[in-house]
């Protein structure tokens, strides 16, 4: 055989026997034939779109009728209602998975000499037929079984009686009423679109808006009050209230044919609700009327259009008997603090700015230096999570009044502006870009051909400015009432006036100081070349040759290096605990007109020695410092810690660091005499 032959031969098997493989995937197993070997119904539940059950029980009867209609099943008899989902595709699902336990033939039937009514079919407790497109099987539900938790069936058209599980007849009989849907209002919160409240006559009107900033074609919309007033909604509030409207039952079905609505006060409704929802045309409006005489848990109920009445539970009157005021959002500064970019303060006639460079805040004004990343995120965080105490005023007619008229302080955050829309492209044949046709640059008869140049060609567009960022909530600060511990604010996009709480207020910066990056120095320990330490009129100086600490040749002592690596730890890594002055008048107030300490060093920076001073004055109230760097604001704190690695003495001392016997004649050949060891500096 020619190779190329054997070839095609290989392939065409190898198609064979995938097609075989894929085949064989798609069959059930075998344990799946057999179990559906055993069904009695060749469907699939969700393929039903009628139940007829004539029913013969205790519990009813009579004749019920079910019906699918766009995906949702509706009671036809005995009354037209919603029917309730759940109990109809409970029974749906048992017919599709009802399984045979046992067959009676016609010919054991006859061996038994037993008849029909022998096992029940004269009178059938339960008679159904369900219909699937053009298909209708009707199935007799005779006695239980003896033997077996089991009933009699038989299907229309068929000689003989099979035994399936007594679960069927259990799902068939139902009262009417346990076939009725017992939800009040069905509808989707996130579809809702509006809400009505009416109760004594006053509504509260609830729609939902796009968010302020953002295009009206963004489908993320939030809710706003628009009767009586036009303010901001809380969310969860009114998104919790729909969620109770939509998870409300009915207790039970009082009745379909009321002879007047003034039994149940739904003449004149308590409380009236009105949804409406992008999932259906018109209003779902439910009624709530008095309670029941005989049980003041509960109160009657109707949806307007519906003769039906129900008594569900009266905790939903008590959850929609609302104020405007309860449902209005009580946050001044709804923001995500991601967002912010800019921050801006105004107090005391002062302007602190704030930008975010990466990850990082700067300070902008009133100086460029680096911010505290942790108090910037901090004072977001708390403007974001600020809240009104109290709604004050909805009209102001005198600002001055809650001292709005001249704020005391004000805050201001802002995001990026959205990237403006890029420009399209010129159509094809647009000659935008492309130079006229024209002579102009050709070469004159008999004139040299000029210099190649760039006179047509296509110049750099220039990228538009970049836009200014956008404010995201902005936040103005009147008078404190100190009485009600509040301070007065009031929203820059709004006219009304709330309360906040004062101690909230309180924890807002009122200085660039304390915004203001606490790390004072950074550097390489290594990097320090000098080091010298003046207590009062004291002095200690140390120079570093060879790599190692010396004391300078005035100097006279025994050198401690571990205590000298200590002290460059602190200050090459220097905190403070926090600004408190900014003005130069204020040295003598801490002390740093005439420095209890101060502490020169040099550090080498690529070749080139650069100098530090750090200036201690007097002791903070937590037995740390004041200090000062280079000797000019601004004055900060440094906590007890760092005050004690600083001022560790930079000596050994005899009669700590040497045995006894040799303090009046030390043998380390560093050790001065005895006699020179009296004047050496003692810092303290």
């Amino acid at each position: 055989m020619k190779p190329k032959t054997t070839l095609i031969l290989l392939a065409v098997a190898a198609v064979m026997f995938a097609f075989i493989w894929f085949k064989e995937r798609q069959l059930p197993s075998t344990e799946d034939r057999s179990s559906r070997a055993k069904r009695v119904f060749d469907l699939k539940s969700d393929d039903l779109t009628k139940v007829q059950l004539q029913l013969n029980t205790s519990n009813y009867i009579g004749r019920i009728v079910v019906e699918k209609e766009k995906e949702k099943w509706w009671l036809r008899e005995p009354l037209a209602y919603r029917a309730s989902g759940s109990e109809i595709s409970s029974i749906c699902s048992e017919l599709e998975f009802l399984d045979r336990k046992d067959i009676i033939t016609p010919k054991e039937m006859k061996e038994k000499s037993t008849k029909l009514a022998d096992y029940g079919f004269d009178k059938p407790a339960a008679e159904l037929t369900f219909s699937r497109k053009d298909k209708a099987t009707t199935v007799k539900v005779g006695k239980a079984s003896p033997v077996g938790n089991t009933v009699y069936i038989q299907i229309a058209g068929r000689d003989d009686i099979l035994l399936v599980d007594k679960s069927l007849l259990t799902k068939l009989d139902r009262k009417v009423e346990e076939f009725r849907d017992k939800s009040v209002a069905e509808f989707t919160t996130l579809q809702a679109t509006r809400l009505e409240i009416t109760q004594a006559k006053k509504a509260i009107e609830l729609v939902k808006a796009p968010k302020p900033g953002v295009a009206a074609s963004v489908t993320d919309k939030v809710w706003r009050i628009a009767q009586p007033l036009n303010a901001r909604a809380d969310q969860g509030k009114v998104d919790g209230l729909l969620d109770k409207l939509r998870d409300l039952k009915a207790e039970n079905f009082v009745t379909d044919k009321p002879a007047d609505l003034k039994t149940y006060e739904l003449d004149q409704p308590q409380i009236e609700l009105t949804v409406y929802t992008s999932e259906q045309e018109g209003a779902l409006i439910v009624q709530f009327g008095g309670a029941l005489k005989d049980d003041a848990t509960k109160v009657y109920c109707k949806r307007k259009g519906s003769d039906t009445i129900l008594a569900v539970k009266s905790d939903i009157v008590k959850d929609f008997t609302v104020q405007m005021n309860d449902l209005r959002d009580k946050k001044l500064a709804d923001f995500s603090t991601d967002d912010a970019k800019q921050v801006a303060i105004n107090f005391a006639n002062q302007t602190i700015r704030l930008d975010k460079d990466g990850e990082d805040w700067k300070l902008v004004e009133p100086e460029a230096v680096k911010a505290d990343s942790s108090e910037v995120s901090t004072l977001l965080s708390t403007l974001s999570g600020l809240e009104a105490k109290e709604f004050v005023a909805d009209v102001v007619a005198d600002p001055a009044k809650y001292g709005l008229d001249k704020p005391y302080y004000t805050i201001t955050v802002k995001k990026e502006a959205p990237p403006a829309p890029t420009p399209a492209p010129a159509a094809a044949g647009s000659s935008t870009n492309a130079p006229a046709a024209t002579t102009t640059n050709a070469p004159a008869a008999g004139a040299k051909a000029p210099a190649a140049t760039t006179t047509n060609a296509v110049k750099a567009v220039t990228p538009p400015p970049k836009p200014e960022p956008v404010t995201i909530a902005e936040v103005i600060f009147g008078k404190e009432d100190k009485e009600k511990k509040v301070v007065y604010c009031k929203r820059a996009d709004e006219p009304y006036v709330y309360a906040a709480e004062s101690s909230v207020f309180e924890k807002l910066p009122k200085t660039a100081l304390a915004l203001r990056n606490r790390s004072l120095l950074s550097t390489e320990k290594s990097k320090v070349t000098s080091l010298s330490v003046l207590k009062d009129t004291k002095r200690i100086a140390v120079e570093k040759k060879d790599d190692k600490w010396k004391l300078a040749p005035d100097v006279q002592g025994v050198l401690d290096t571990n205590v000298v690596d200590d002290v460059l730890w602190t200050l090459t890594g220097l905190n403070a605990e926090k600004f408190v002055s900014a003005a130069a008048a204020d040295k003598p107030q801490y002390g740093l007109d005439k420095p209890s300490w101060q502490f020169n060093f040099e550090v080498n920076e690529g070749g080139t020695n650069k100098a530090f001073a750090l200036s201690l004055g007097k002791e903070t109230s937590d037995k740390g410092r004041y200090g000062l760097l280079g000797g000019q604001p601004p004055i900060f704190e440094l906590s007890s810690g760092t005050v004690s690695s600083l001022t560790k003495d930079l000596l050994k001392r005899p009669e700590t660091n040497l045995p006894p016997a040799k303090v009046t004649a030390p043998s380390a050949t560093n050790a001065p005499p005895a006699k020179a060891a009296a004047p050496a500096a003692k810092a303290k």
